[in-house]
């Protein structure tokens, strides 16, 4: 919605805002709306300046969504940081296409295998 609102200075106050907007969620929208005008920052430098604490925020999905393929590397280099927010890099690996020569599932940590375990039944105390 934001980046409807096009100017001559859009750019350069949308990347004021990012930097010194104090509100987070402002932040995550302006950078929604400069990757919809094909401006924004590296993701790096763009997740830095959202913060820690907004990188848990369910709008970065949307970044993501409007992510444009080309930059999809930027995407996979993220979701196998080993130090980036969890939730993070669960959002760039989904956005990502399934596609088997992409080498992100070689990068990323193997998950130890979930076994399903049969529950004891309780017992009322009753005899037949």
């Amino acid at each position: 919605m934001l980046a409807a609102l096009r100017s001559e200075n859009a750019v350069a106050n949308l990347l004021s805002a990012l930097d010194r907007d104090r509100s987070r969620e402002v932040r995550i929208a302006v950078a929604i709306a400069l990757c919809d005008i094909g401006a924004l920052p590296p993701l790096v430098v763009t997740l830095r300046k959202i913060g820690v604490a907004g990188q848990r925020s369910r709008r970065l999905i949307e970044l993501f969504r409007r992510f444009p393929p080309k930059r999809f590397d930027e995407l996979r280099d993220y979701a196998g940081r080993q130090d980036a927010v969890p939730f993070i890099r669960a959002a760039a690996m989904m956005r990502l296409p399934a596609t088997a020569g992409s080498g992100l599932v070689s990068s990323l940590p193997a998950r130890p295998a979930i076994r399903r375990r049969r529950l004891p039944q309780p017992h009322c105390g009753h005899s037949a």
